[in-house]
């Protein structure tokens, strides 16, 4: 049985249905399709109290803002993957903000650290 916080946590984050990350201004018109896109992110079906949740959400927190900042086959060209990793970074942080999720948070910083850890072996 779970602990009363936990129990609660789990209630208020189940009782939002629905996520949504919002872009408030594309880093370019080719980039991504208008401002004020929003994309509903399901949390629901997560218990975002355990690992396994919380790296779920993750992903479709990834997918969604990738969505949203325009990740597409021009992140080949340097300038349009420069302005996707500022607004994913941008979109991500102020998902993660609004968000009383500390374990998907978490999540995201561990990966976020590998991801820069490749980065700079690849560039060594």
């Amino acid at each position: 049985m779970r602990n009363p916080i936990e129990t609660f946590v789990h209630h208020a984050v189940a009782g939002v249905c629905f996520l949504l990350v919002t872009l408030i201004a594309a880093p370019s018109p080719a980039l991504a399709s208008s401002a004020g896109e929003a994309v509903i992110v399901r949390t629901r079906d997560l218990d975002l109290t355990t690992d396994a949740g919380a790296r779920r959400l993750l992903r479709r927190l990834d997918h969604a803002i990738d969505l949203v900042c325009g990740g597409s086959f021009l992140q080949q060209f340097s300038a349009a993957r420069r302005a996707h990793a500022t607004c994913y970074e941008s979109k991500m942080s102020e998902t993660l903000a609004r968000l009383d999720a500390p374990l998907v948070h978490e999540q995201y910083t561990r990966q976020s650290a590998r991801t820069r850890q490749r980065t700079r072996n690849r560039q060594s």
